[in-house]
């Protein structure tokens, strides 16, 4: 799940982006991508509407079919994925060489659509379609975007480095700041990647990287999630004094309030493993109190969210 906050918060704050062949970005045009809020789809989606009535006589064929391809993805995000694929379906004929840029989004939608809905070598292979096409009509921000997708959806850790390490080396040598933007979320998923496959000294290396690279860029938010994947994985190593110290350093940024839950989360484990259980009980509390409410943990981690329930009991007896 903190690899999805990441890169929620990375598409969130990322501008327009400027592409050459992109009619999208011109000066009498709304940028489609500043009128996204990834935390309401629902809300979005009624924006790009308004948008499609306003533009529909007037803006050019690519524009309007982009609208069309991040109207289906906001069906996508709140799991309705038959109505994504009707938009798509609407999009897909009137697609040609004069619609690039909206034909690299449709294939990154449809993919997105079919991995959101668990059928992943489907979505691999638009998304590798995306990223080769991206690069031909030199749409660059969303080949990189592919990569990254390819690097989800791909099913074996070998194949998940590759293509974040291709997304990686394209978005290191842009002169695009939108396109450069995305290095730290490529050293964020090869963290998650290499964490989850308990490399934990591998996955460290990388999550410092992405620290580094937030910290350069003074982007705080990201930047306090790159701390936080640093301290996860110290304890997991055994460093459990100095992963306390930046979980601790955390909350006092965020005045002692982590409407996150993962701060309470973390806080709790490392006091129950000092035996600091009214200390556990605590964080494990106020972690369940939030995290129970998170639709996504709720479906794909349900363990989890017993497990700190659990804890919280059996931390005060």
């Amino acid at each position: 799940m903190i690899r999805l906050l990441i890169i929620l918060i990375f598409m969130s704050n990322t501008a327009c982006a400027r592409v050459k062949k992109e009619p999208t970005m011109t000066n009498n045009l709304t940028g489609i991508n500043q009128l996204w809020n990834f935390s309401n789809p629902e809300e979005t989606r009624g924006k790009f509407e308004q948008l499609l009535v306003e533009q529909s006589e007037t803006a050019p064929l690519d524009y309007i079919l982009q609208i069309k391809t991040q109207i289906a993805r906001t069906y996508s995000l709140t799991a309705k994925f038959e109505e994504a694929h009707s938009v798509l379906d609407e999009v897909e004929p009137q697609l040609s060489a004069e619609t690039p840029v909206a034909k690299v989004r449709y294939l990154l939608e449809r993919g997105r659509t079919f991995n959101s809905n668990n059928e992943k070598s489907k979505a691999t292979e638009l998304f590798v379609q995306a990223y080769n096409y991206g690069r031909e009509v030199e749409a660059y921000i969303y080949s990189v975007d592919a990569a990254h997708m390819v690097g989800i959806s791909s099913a074996t850790l070998d194949d998940k480095l590759e293509w974040n390490q291709k997304g990686l080396e394209e978005a290191e040598k842009s002169n695009d700041q939108n396109v450069r933007r995305w290095i730290g979320v490529f050293y964020n998923n090869m963290g998650w990647d290499l964490f989850e496959a308990k490399h934990y000294t591998e996955a460290l290396a990388k999550f410092e990287l992405c620290r580094d690279f937030y910290q350069e860029l003074e982007a705080n938010d990201r930047l306090g999630i790159a701390k936080w994947s640093i301290a996860k994985t110290y304890r997991y190593l055994g460093r459990n004094s100095e992963a306390l110290a930046i979980q601790m350093a955390l909350l006092a940024e965020k005045d002692g309030t982590d409407e996150s839950g993962y701060t309470y989360e973390e806080l709790g484990e490392l006091y129950l493993l000092k035996g600091e259980t009214e200390k556990a009980k605590t964080y494990f509390s106020k972690a369940h109190e939030i995290l129970s409410k998170d639709v996504w943990l709720e479906k794909n981690e349900p363990e989890r969210l017993h497990r700190l329930l659990r804890l919280t009991a059996e931390s005060s007896q």
